[in-house]
């Protein structure tokens, strides 16, 4: 049996300019301290409603979880999602 997992938020009309500028300043921060560490930097970042997704390939399983911790660790995130994938070894 499979699962669908449901991170949708309603968000008002009014408060969706608030909102769209809030996750283009978490987008910010998080893509700056992700450029500070070379493993991480080419990561791709998109904020929905303080939900960051974290795209791309990393070297290792570490720098995964690194970026993961990045990320939750920048104010205004709610949580994180992961969908990184790790790169090959000779790739």
């Amino acid at each position: 049996m499979q699962s669908v997992k449901n991170d949708l938020q309603v968000v008002a009309p009014a408060a969706r300019k608030v909102v769209d500028a809030k996750d283009e300043d978490i987008d910010k921060a998080v893509t700056a301290r992700l450029s500070k560490d070379a493993q991480v930097k080419s990561v791709d970042v998109r904020t929905d409603a303080g939900v960051v997704t974290l795209t791309g390939e990393v070297p290792s399983i570490v720098a995964s979880a690194k970026a993961s911790e990045m990320a939750r660790n920048v104010p205004g995130v709610k949580s994180v999602k992961n969908e990184l994938t790790v790169r090959q070894a000779g790739k």
